[in-house]
């Protein structure tokens, strides 16, 4: 008997109903017997019977039944069938797995599942399907209890694998999703979908998207439906949708949920139902063209609002060149213009500055911020008013503004006049911050107000205050008071210019550990010990380079202070007498101040510089070893590419020199410059570190030069004190000369005298204000003004209280008699 089912290589073998050719072994019935007699026709269930004739010992094939599996293989959906699906993995009934099937679902609902061999099937009343998700994967599972020809079939989706298919295949799960979703709703309105949620950050203004998710997707009765079940907004709180053509199809979904907005993109994938999708959205919502879909440039930021002393969590949207608040919880728009870091804290800043609002720019992307507002760091009176906002330090979230105004300044709109000011000091807090301690006196009582700010903010504040205050309380001030001010800013021009090296390098010189304490600790061990310590020898290190390199400097600056300061003392000098009393009367004096100006300035510097240059060349002989050692050609290049590229040379240390005694100061230049040199010397450094013997050196050198230098930093206040002094004098000379001119004028001339005396002396005190408050070396941070207060400090604190009892520690046995005996 002959098999046709097997012989005959059928697409579809189920279709199939063959008759039996009678005969044994190879011995049938003949091919003109079998083609001439009906019994022995072929007959295919879906195309009826093969008309086709045997041919050398072969059955005839149904065409229509391989054009229909080649169609399935190529993913053409031929007539007659729902849909083609690739699958992921099938096990036939017998337990054999089926590589790469392809599943198939005909209108007769039968399933057929192509394997490149062969074709299995089964009856859909006979399976059972199930949905599963799990780690981002969305699984469709169907078998068959009986498991005669196919036992089971899998299809896997994800984002990155959706399955090749062509036809509504999801319909076949159509009960199955009834009950994933938890709803009843027609056949057609449920669908496949990727789910993109674009959501406003938090602390950033960059938007953020999920992860794409997969999963079943539906609207019944105004609700969004999903499998698996996600947090999607009711269908109230969306505002807009869009049907996107370009560059793939999808919808959107414009949402807002307690005034955040959000946004989700369902993407067309197969199994979509976009009619029927966006003919519920239609029921539900008119589509949008407005941008109710952007949420770029939003973020969701935690504010702080000091004045009503409230914190709330703000949705913030950046725009070209301000940052505004989106009028949520019925509170108004604020639109912030500025900005101001303060440490670990940011103030926005609105154009008002009544409703500035506290960040902490440590937890938030604030390049974005800063990318778009300006930074508010300058204080100074412009069209009658400028303001600035500070931190208070006394409390953590609270906020000070300063108003400042032509005929007084408010703090947080508390009303002040300029003669309330008593005093502005700052006090560093850590690299970069300082305390703006602000003393008024207000109703009588003395009142402080402290601010922190940046460090570059501090002393605009300040300088800002001290100017407002000249120009505020000038007026008011005598002749008097105005040649005192006047005095004072002469002499601490020249104090600064003759002392501000020796104090900037004696603040190098104690910076992280002092003078003192590393020469006990150098002193106490020996030079192979120092050698091993290597955070210990490369502190004694800097120190000797700070010597080695700065004294030279200081030196040098003393012979340029000394031969152009007298000059520019004198052209300061004759520049008052011509404004108050005219260029007649100053060329006429002219030739008796240049005699006397010019011998008293430079007497005042050549005092100081013979006492500190004796110290300096002690201790200069103390370290000339390791200069020597600097020397050498292989560190040579390393000190000028590093060190002296700092330095001035040539004609700019003439500059320099022109430059102190102008302005009173440039002095600190060269050991400011040698200051950040010497940080930048790690290749010096690291050429002493490995070599023993020059630590032998080092500290011997440093045992040598500290005690010099011990000797100049205790007889420094005395030279200080004793130069004020002789300042004094030489300022009070120039009053009393000043008086006696006036005195000549006619007395119908000398109220103008006195208007112009008045003119020229404002003038001055204004220029010199604000020149305290110019940086020594622009990015240095060091300031003219530090140094006053270095002076100040030296006068007032460590040797003006005692002058008197120094004094008379001297007084003769019989002087001393004598006024007792006075004194009864």
């Amino acid at each position: 008997m002959l098999d046709i089912i097997k012989t005959g290589g059928y697409a579809f073998l189920s279709r199939i109903e063959a008759p039996t050719i009678p005969g044994v072994a190879n011995d049938f019935l003949c091919e003109e017997c079998i083609n001439n007699s009906p019994q022995f026709k072929i007959k295919c269930t879906a195309h009826g019977v093969i008309q086709k004739t045997y041919q050398e010992g072969l059955p005839p094939v149904c065409r229509e039944c391989a054009d229909e599996a080649r169609q399935i293989l190529n993913f053409e959906l031929p007539p007659g069938y729902w849909f083609i699906l690739q699958a992921n993995s099938a096990v036939t009934g017998q337990g054999e797995k089926i590589q790469n099937p392809i599943f198939a679902l005909s209108k007769n609902f039968e399933v057929f599942l192509f394997s490149k061999k062969e074709i299995f099937s089964a009856h859909t009343k006979n399976l059972n399907y199930n949905i599963f998700h799990s780690d981002e994967l969305l699984t469709f599972i169907f078998d068959t209890p009986y498991g005669h020809n196919i036992k089971n079939c899998s299809i896997y989706i994800n984002q990155e694998k959706i399955p090749k298919s062509c036809g509504p295949w999801i319909v076949f799960w159509k009960d199955e999703i009834r009950t994933k979703l938890k709803m009843e709703l027609p056949d057609t309105a449920k669908s496949l979908a990727s789910l993109q949620f674009y959501e406003v950050p938090k602390n950033s203004f960059n938007q953020v998207a999920r992860s794409p998710i997969i999963c079943l997707f539906a609207i019944e009765n105004g609700k969004i439906l999903t499998f698996p079940e996600m947090n999607i907004p009711c269908i109230e709180e969306i505002s807009a949708w869009k049907l996107n053509l370009h560059p793939s199809r999808s919808i959107e979904l414009a949402y807002n949920t307690k005034g955040v907005p959000g946004k989700i993109v369902i993407k067309n994938i197969p199994g979509l139902f976009e009619n029927e999708v966006t003919e519920y959205l239609t029921k539900y919502l008119p589509s949008s063209l407005k941008n109710d879909f952007s949420i770029d440039k939003k973020g969701l930021f935690d504010l702080f609002f000091p004045w009503r002393n409230e914190e709330q969590r703000c949705l913030l949207e950046r725009e070209a060149r301000n940052i505004s608040t989106m009028p949520t919880n019925n509170k108004s728009k604020i639109v912030f213009s500025q900005y101001q870091v303060v440490g670990e804290k940011m103030i926005l800043i609105p154009a008002d500055y009544k409703e500035s609002a506290l960040l902490d720019p440590s937890n938030i992307a604030s390049e974005n911020i800063i990318s778009t507002l300006p930074e508010m760091n300058d204080l100074f009176l412009a069209n009658s008013c400028s303001t600035g906002i500070y931190f208070d330090s006394r409390n953590e979230k609270g906020i000070y503004i300063l108003n400042l105004f032509q005929d007084g300044f408010t703090i947080n709109e508390t009303p002040f006049q300029y003669s309330d000011m008593l005093s502005v000091t700052l006090k560093k807090i850590k690299s970069g911050l300082f305390e703006v301690l602000l003393n008024v006196n207000h109703n009588g009582n003395n009142e402080s107000f402290a601010f922190i700010a940046s460090e570059g903010y501090a002393y605009n504040t300040k300088k800002a205050l001290e100017i407002c205050k000249l120009q505020g309380s000038s007026s008011s001030l005598s002749e008097a008071d105005l040649y005192q001010s006047y005095n004072e800013l002469k002499k601490y021009n020249l104090l600064t210019g003759i002392f501000s090296d020796t104090i900037l390098l004696n603040r190098e010189l104690n910076n992280e550990v002092s003078m003192q304490e590393l020469a006990q600790q150098v002193e106490k061990i020996s030079a192979n010990k120092l050698f091993e310590d290597k955070k210990l020898y490369e502190k004694v290190q800097k120190k000797i380079l700070m010597l080695c390199i700065l004294l030279p400097k200081i030196k040098q600056n003393f012979e340029y202070l000394a031969s152009y300061y007298p000059y520019y003392h004198l052209k300061n000098e004759i520049e008052l007498i011509a404004g108050a009393f005219g260029n007649n009367v100053a060329q006429k004096m002219l030739p008796g101040e240049r005699k006397r100006i010019i011998a008293s300035s430079r007497s005042n510097v050549r005092n100081v510089q013979s006492k500190i240059q004796t110290i300096i060349n002690e201790i200069e002989r103390a370290v000339y070893p390791i200069e020597q050692l600097l020397s050498k050609e292989e560190l040579r290049s390393t000190l000028s590419a590093k060190a002296l590229k700092y330095f001035p040379h040539g004609g700019q240390a003439l500059l320099i020199g022109t430059l102190i005694a102008t302005t009173g100061g440039l002095g600190g230049v060269s050991v400011v410059a040698g200051m950040l040199g010497i940080r930048t010397m790690n290749d010096i450094l690291n050429y002493f570190r490995n070599d023993r013997e020059t630590a032998a050196q080092i500290k011997k050198a440093f045992e040598k030069a500290y005690p010099w230098w011990q000797l100049l930093e205790d007889t420094m206040p005395l030279a200080v004190f004793e130069t004020a002094e002789t300042i004094a004098e030489d300022n009070n000379y120039s009053v009393q000369r000043d008086n006696q001119i006036f005195k000549q004028f006619p007395k119908e001339k000398q109220p103008e005298v006195a208007r112009n005396m008045r003119i020229v002396l404002n003038k001055k005190i204004q220029e010199g204000t604000e020149s305290k408050f110019l940086e020594i070396l622009e990015g240095s941070g060091i300031r003219f003004d530090s140094l006053i207060s270095d002076i100040e400090m030296i006068i007032d604190e460590k040797l003006s209280d005692n002058i008197e009892s120094i004094t008379k520690s001297f007084a003769l046995p019989h002087l001393k008699a004598h006024e007792e005996k006075k004194n009864g």
